[in-house]
């Protein structure tokens, strides 16, 4: 007498599409003389009959069926001799889901002495799948599990050993096993990390200086520009300048690995904060303190252009999305550069208006009410942006 057997670790599972899938499953068989095996399954899609192939003692078979993802089935194996046997298996049937992978990585900055590497990583998940990727960074640790029921791209940032150094990372498909993983060496090739990025005085040290680059380099534009307006020739601007540049001179022997970009981000809050402070000198003279008839739309003009150039071109532009994914930033990094700028455009302004006493509150008023409304946005648009977790 014949008999069949079904393997339940054989039945493998893979989505063709939204309602079919491949079906894939194996067995034993002995002492059937006619040598003919039949795989029915009886599912949602209704019944699928497949001729297994039989070596030796074993069958084997693959069928195409209308059953989704996750049906409930009935497996019925039949030896088709005169007297038949058969075997019978119930099962739900998980799509055996093996994504494709593609990555890249770049360097970044340094943080706490090890050179930061963001990696892009892309899940394309067969339809009706569910999947589950985690990468192995190569050092003995691993980023977080990723299951994404859909394609996506997310990127994580993971600190390695500076300067030649090899490393293996992987990105392994934990809801599958038996999915092949995406290898890709990293080679972190960048020189040695900077003092500032594990010593937490100079990382102070640096942000002080790199603001007052911005406080100084506003001031002393804004001085300069002063002497063409009415207000006096004001000399005190040349001392604001020679401390933006002894500043600057000494971020870039220092503070380079602190600061994301430090030729874009600089000079864009200092456009952005002079812009914002420029709106002291919109009034057609420094002592008016009248309110009617003041309003230079040149100089308006001209002061919202310097302010967006810096803030939309430079710094959002060229800043933040043009590093995104190499030091990494965020959008909060970006409001945060555009608070940062409107702070130092704040006491820029009260130092502009020491050294020249004669302007009025109207042009005072002026500069810091634009000054308080971008503050604001920027608050605004870190808490929104958090809540959305894109911080």
């Amino acid at each position: 007498m014949c008999t069949v057997t079904i393997n339940p670790a054989s039945i493998s599972a893979v989505p063709l599409g939204a309602n079919n899938m491949l079906l894939s499953l194996s067995g034993t068989v002995a002492n059937c003389t006619s040598n003919s095996v039949t795989v029915t399954l009886v599912g949602p899609g209704g019944p699928s009959n497949h001729q297994a192939t039989i070596s030796g003692s074993s069958w084997s078979g693959t069928l195409e069926t209308l059953c989704p993802c996750g049906s409930s089935v009935k497996i019925i194996v039949t030896c088709n001799d005169s007297t038949p046997c058969s075997a019978t298996y119930n099962t739900t049937l998980f799509c055996n889901c093996c994504p494709g992978i593609s990555a890249t990585y770049k360097e970044g900055l340094c943080s706490n002495g090890l050179r930061l590497i963001t990696f892009k990583t892309t899940v394309t998940v067969p339809p009706q799948c569910v999947v589950s990727v985690q990468r192995d960074f190569g050092d003995g640790t691993s980023g977080v599990v990723m299951t994404y029921n859909s394609t996506q791209t997310y990127t994580e940032t993971h600190g390695y050993p500076q300067n030649n150094s090899l490393f293996l990372s992987n990105v392994n498909v934990v809801s599958n096993l038996t999915c092949p993983p995406l290898t890709h060496t990293v080679n972190v090739v960048n020189s040695l990390c900077g003092a500032c990025s594990s010593e937490p005085w100079l990382a102070l040290f640096c942000m002080i200086l790199r603001l007052g680059v911005v406080v100084a380099g506003a001031t002393a534009t804004a001085l300069f520009l002063a002497g063409g307006t009415g207000c006096g020739t004001v000399s005190v601007g040349a001392y604001y300048a020679i401390a933006a540049a002894a500043a600057l001179l000494f971020i870039l022997v220092w503070c380079q690995d602190c600061i994301c970009q430090w030729w874009t981000k600089l000079p864009g809050q200092l456009l952005t904060a002079f812009g914002a402070s420029f709106f002291l000198f919109v009034p057609p003279s420094c002592s008016s303190l009248s309110i009617s008839g003041w309003f230079n739309p040149a100089l308006a003009i001209a002061g919202v252009c310097l302010f967006f150039v810096g803030m939309l071109w430079l710094l959002r532009q060229a800043w933040w999305i043009g590093n995104e994914d190499i030091c990494p930033l965020n959008e909060c990094d970006y409001w945060d550069a555009v608070a940062e700028a409107m702070f130092c455009a704040g006491i820029a302004t009260a130092f502009i208006v020491i050294a020249i006493p004669t302007l009025g509150t109207v042009n005072l008023g002026l500069a810091l009410g634009v000054i308080g409304l971008v503050l604001a946005l920027a608050a605004v648009m870190t808490i929104i942006n958090t809540l959305f977790h894109r911080c």
